[in-house]
């Protein structure tokens, strides 16, 4: 008897881990799906951001006034300020 019980509680456990996995790979499938479609979404949104890069203008970088006081003591030397 208690081994016809075991049984008994070893298929139910099956089914319901069969249930359960069927579920689980179920809603791993919808999350795939879901997560491909964002991908998408965001090369589509990424596609159109870089397009939009060549229009913009290119500024050219401002030159630095640290560069400048440092050509200057190249030229003169380096205590030609303080006579």
């Amino acid at each position: 008897m208690v081994h016809n019980r075991t049984m008994a509680t070893m298929e139910i456990f099956d089914r319901k881990l069969a249930e359960a996995t069927k579920a689980l790979a179920d809603s791993q499938k919808e999350m795939n799906e879901w997560m491909r479609e964002d991908n998408y979404m965001f090369f589509t949104y990424g596609q159109a951001f870089a397009s939009t890069l060549d229009v913009l203008p290119v500024r050219k970088p401002r030159e630095d006034s640290t560069s400048s006081v440092a050509e200057s003591s190249e030229t003169n030397g380096p205590c030609s300020s303080i006579e």
